[in-house]
């Protein structure tokens, strides 16, 4: 059952990459390293619960005062349905038979809460209210039965815009509107995990791990193409375009735009390929091409799809 809205104490340390998540990438000690984009220094050896956390983010004050959360009350249910099935991606016996349609839906489902619970989905939820409005197919204001129209409701939306804590309340009614459970649905078909092979370097997480490509964003198409790294060797892809392999190149141009998009922190299990990708992401920015990951990885992406085999890939680009 889910915990009460009101509470009598509330929780101040709440994380917007849930700590079960966040194990998939450490190392035997439980253990990852972490680098800080802002300070430009690596922090070894840091705890997923050291990280990925803002005080209070899940908190409502209204004249100074916590009056309700959402921490215990809704995206705890939603880790708690998650975090068995994460489990299960990181055994090593983990295959696409081991999840039932319904556990590909729940995590599709915790993705989507994922992208709104991230703190730097805000401006994408203004971007949302001035394209829907506040009042629109998915999402309604009644005047009793009489939906209102945006007009009506003008001094509304701008309450929205205005107000970061309207805006956190917003986004979070987001996933559970039917335009995004539709787009679960049509996501369902494009699902694809990769296992990385043997040999092959981590993949990473950051604090903006969710690598998208969508040039029509609305209400009910938000996730458009995704990559997301599950783990630190699992990778989901939902595209239309795939590739029959999972390369090298791939796990490199990932990794480096989950870097580039972070906001801050990164986190590896292995030290010396961090710093290698740090290295390598330097080069990038030096000649002005940061902010372009997202572009060179869904591009690498579609052009890898158009191989039948890696070593046909191989054959056609070795020179």
């Amino acid at each position: 059952m889910a915990a009460p809205f009101a509470r009598d104490v509330y929780s101040r340390r709440h994380h917007f990459l849930p700590v079960f998540y966040l194990k998939g990438f450490t190392g035997p000690q439980e253990t990852f390293h972490v680098y800080d984009k802002l300070e430009d220094r690596i922090l070894e050896s840091q705890s997923p619960k050291s990280k990925y956390f803002e005080k209070h983010l899940n908190n409502y004050k209204f004249d100074g005062e916590i009056k309700f959360t959402l921490e215990e009350s809704y995206f705890t249910p939603v880790d708690s349905t998650a975090a068995p099935l994460f489990l299960k991606i990181r055994e090593d016996s983990f295959n696409e038979n081991t999840l039932t349609a319904l556990d590909k839906f729940q995590i599709l489902h915790f993705l989507m809460v994922l992208f709104w619970r991230l703190p730097g989905s805000n401006e994408k939820t203004k971007e949302l209210i001035k394209k829907e409005g506040v009042s629109n197919r998915y999402l309604g204001m009644f005047d009793y039965d009489r939906q209102l129209n945006d007009e009506e409701v003008a001094d509304i939306a701008e309450k929205f815009l205005q107000d970061e804590m309207y805006v956190s309340l917003y986004k979070s009614v987001i996933p559970m509107l039917e335009g995004p459970r539709l787009e679960i649905f049509n996501l369902f078909d494009k699902w694809n995990v990769f296992t990385l092979p043997a040999g092959m370097q981590p993949l990473v997480t950051g604090d903006a791990p969710l690598l998208i490509k969508n040039d029509n964003f609305n209400l009910d198409h938000i996730l458009g193409e995704l990559i997301f790294p599950l783990s630190h060797n699992r990778l989901l892809i939902l595209s239309d375009k795939v590739p029959k392999f999972l390369d090298f190149s791939l796990n490199k141009v990932v990794n480096l735009a989950i870097l580039d998009q972070s906001k801050r922190y990164i986190s590896c299990q292995h030290l010396g390929y961090l710093q290698y990708l740090i290295d390598e992401f330097k080069k990038i920015k030096s000649i002005g091409a940061d902010g372009r990951g997202l572009k060179v990885v869904f591009d690498h992406l579609h052009y890898q799809a158009g191989f039948n085999s890696h070593r046909e890939y191989m054959d056609r680009n070795k020179n």
